[in-house]
């Protein structure tokens, strides 16, 4: 199974709203970004024996199932965007201007 941290997940999301916001910046039309809210499916992976490793992993719906019993869980997450400590965050599609 393909596996991504919850933690990965939120990083890609975080560099891909930077773009947005970078694209953003010479736009004559931007939008303001209000709270990001983030609902995924994921599992709680454990790894080694005893003394193993808990992790949460986003589930990767396009992987085999196998054989394997596991409990998946619905997270939703509300982000609120700041850049630089503010949070009036403006963001543009990636089509540039009209015309």
């Amino acid at each position: 199974m393909s596996e991504i941290q919850l933690a990965d997940a939120i990083s890609q999301l975080r560099r891909e709203i930077g773009k947005a916001v970078a694209l953003a910046r010479d736009e004559p039309l931007q939008f303001q970004l209000g709270p990001v809210e983030l609902e995924l499916q994921v599992q709680l992976a454990y790894k080694g024996a005893v003394k193993g490793e808990a992790k949460w992993v986003v589930v990767s719906f396009g992987a085999d199932a196998g054989a394997e019993s596991t409990r998946t869980h619905k997270v939703k997450l509300v982000l609120t965007p700041k850049i630089d400590g503010r949070a009036d965050v403006a963001v543009a599609d990636e089509t540039g201007r009209p015309g």
